[in-house]
């Protein structure tokens, strides 16, 4: 039995703090529509209790508790029936159903499916965000063509990626995204790439190397976003984004490749992925740290 905490609202969205069955704590948030290139009311769903992955600027990283254990579909789909019935009462109808919420989804991608199918005939879209976990991609190819694949890139090389993302084995190198990325546009599936932009990743020759990148695919799409600073897990990162998207601009073809450059919105209800959590297992004086991944 799930059990709301807390909540924070603002005119276009509600942050939830929310107790599983065993008391650990996930947050969960949904908006009334967001105008980052994520149109349409959706819900931003965790998979994971926390997240092993270690991402550098993410807030769930720098939490006192980072990672406890998966989550099961049992809680997925409460969580997120939990809320639908939040949004029939102000009567706001979900069109997208993102997990883009604390934790890597190809780390839990059997609870994931198991929530995706059984809201499938209610809920229009899927999003799935993703750093990618090479040995789990085929299991990720079988899901339903409806999902659409949010891959965080994060960087123009290996070398960038691991500025931001950790070093693991498990973690796909730019040529596994390649090819992943290109087997789920063969299938039908749609695919975006999330470059958080940072000072180590915003020189001409990172854009060239993105461009040289995305040469593979017929068709992409970008999203550039800054670092979204939280009291978690950093200050604020002076990078000319401007500047950057528009040293890229000169190097892809715009029929091909789409992209856009996203300002992220929402600090009024800690919007930054793992914030709310974070901040309350701060001011709870939680201990310990487990580390699986």
């Amino acid at each position: 039995m799930v059990r709301e905490i807390n909540r924070i609202e603002c005119e276009n969205g509600i942050k939830l703090l929310m107790a599983l069955h065993d008391d650990v704590v996930i947050e969960v948030a949904f908006f009334y529509y967001c105008g980052s290139g994520m149109n349409g009311t959706h819900i931003c769903m965790p998979s994971q209790v926390g997240c092993p992955v270690g991402c550098h600027f993410c807030a769930t990283t720098h939490a006192v508790l980072p990672y406890i254990r998966n989550m099961t579909g049992e809680e997925l789909i409460e969580i997120v029936s939990y809320v639908l019935n939040i949004c029939s009462i102000k009567g706001v109808h979900i069109d997208i159903l993102s997990f883009s919420g604390h934790g890597e989804p190809l780390l839990n991608l059997t609870s994931v499916s198991r929530c995706v199918q059984h809201f499938s005939d209610i809920i229009d879209r899927f999003y799935i965000t993703t750093v990618g976990i090479r040995n789990n991609f085929e299991d990720a190819l079988r899901l339903s063509n409806n999902v659409h694949y949010f891959i965080s890139l994060h960087g123009s090389s290996d070398a960038e990626r691991h500025q931001i993302i950790p070093d693991h084995p498990s973690i796909a190198t730019m040529n596994d995204l390649r090819q992943f990325s290109l087997s789920l546009l063969m299938r039908g599936s749609q695919v975006t790439f999330n470059y958080m932009l940072t000072p180590d990743n915003t020189s001409l020759q990172s854009a060239q190397r993105l461009a040289d990148f995305l040469s593979s695919f017929s068709s992409a799409s970008v999203r550039f976003t800054p670092v979204f600073p939280t009291s978690i897990s950093s200050s604020h990162v002076d990078v000319d984004g401007n500047k950057f998207v528009a040293q890229f601009k000169e190097l892809v073809d715009p029929k091909r490749i789409k992209f856009r450059y996203s300002v992220p919105m929402g600090s009024e209800i800690g919007i930054a992925c793992g914030q709310m959590r974070a901040t309350h297992l701060k001011q709870t004086e939680s201990g310990g740290h487990i580390k699986i991944f």
